[in-house]
Formats: structure tokens, C-alpha cells, sequence
């Protein structure tokens, strides 16, 4: 008979921090991969980790160790993903008018991993689609899901308002 390889099955609803840490370096892999390039240009990406690194120590997951990259992309947008990465892009940096609204992007997106946005919405999407047994969701599928979601982003209107609550706090 054939053998089939076992994939790690998570249970996303009570996923603990270094399984998201886990989940989230496959999900920045596969970013890589496709589509996301990085920006190159030390500089900017020391600038942008010395206000990620500011605001990260007002963090209370403290099992998450944050990742802030840069993407070479023209349009205004951020984004997170599980496990502690955040992505800023080139023309967001460009469009912002000093430090301090670039800042508040940051912390809008470490509110999203503080508050676990990103793995509930990774959760609820699972479950629409069918993708979450009762033992909970195939690894690949769920690196699938948080490349899709750290893409399109849908958080609720609730998630939003709660990151910038908690982006608030932040100094």
C-alpha cells in the first residue's frame, strides 16, 4: 500500500505562542517565495526595525519575538502575519510625513498579533471553508491560509478598532 505522509495537525483555537511562531516563520517563507520582495535597502530596514523594536518592548506577548520587513511595493499598506511578523511597505514609508506615522502603522499591526487577530480570522476562515476537523487544521493548509489572509487582510471592523486601542497605548 501506499504510505501517506502524516502532516502536524494544529489546534488553532488554543494554539500556544510557539506554535504560532512555528506557523508564522512557514507563513514569511512561502511570502518570500511568491510574491512579497523585500526592500534592500539597509538603511530603511534599520529605520523601520528601530521603531519596530521601540514599540515591541511595550508588547505583553512576551513569547513572541517580532520580525519587521520591509516590501518593495508602491502601495500604502501594512500587514501582519502570525508568530510576530510585520510588513511595511516601501510606499507606505514614503507617504507617511514623519516618524511618528509611520510609528503608529507599527503599532497598529503589533496590536493585531497582541490581540491574536490574525490567528482567529486564520481560525474562522478554516472553519468556513470546511478546512477544521474536530482535531484540528493540517499545518499546510494553515500556512496556506495565513499567506492568503496576510494578502487580502479582512479583519472585522471590531479588529480594527480594537488594534487601534491597543496601538493607543503604546508611547
Amino acid at each position: 500500500g501506499y504510505i501517506i505522509p502524516r502532516c502536524p495537525i494544529i489546534q488553532i483555537s488554543n494554539i500556544s505562542d510557539k506554535e504560532e511562531v512555528r506557523l508564522g516563520r512557514q507563513i514569511n517563507q512561502q511570502l518570500l517565495r511568491s510574491d512579497v520582495r523585500l526592500y534592500r535597502n539597509s538603511q530603511i530596514n534599520n529605520y523601520v526595525k528601530r521603531i519596530g523594536k521601540r514599540l515591541e518592548a511595550y508588547n505583553t506577548r512576551k513569547n513572541i519575538p517580532y520580525t519587521f520587513q520591509v516590501v518593495k511595493d508602491n502601495s500604502i499598506n501594512a500587514f501582519a502575519t502570525a508568530g510576530g511578523f510585520v510588513y511595511i511597505n516601501t510606499g507606505l514609508i514614503k507617504a507617511a510625513d514623519n516618524e511618528a506615522q509611520l510609528a503608529s502603522v507599527v503599532a497598529h499591526e503589533i496590536a493585531h498579533i497582541e490581540a491574536k487577530h490574525v490567528v482567529k480570522q486564520m481560525r474562522k476562515t478554516a472553519i468556513a471553508r470546511g478546512l477544521a476537523t474536530a482535531s484540528g487544521v493540517e499545518n499546510s493548509q494553515l500556512v496556506q491560509l495565513g499567506v492568503e489572509l496576510g494578502y487580502r487582510r479582512p479583519n472585522s471592523r471590531r479588529a480594527e478598532e480594537e488594534a487601534y486601542q491597543i496601538g493607543l497605548i503604546y508611547p
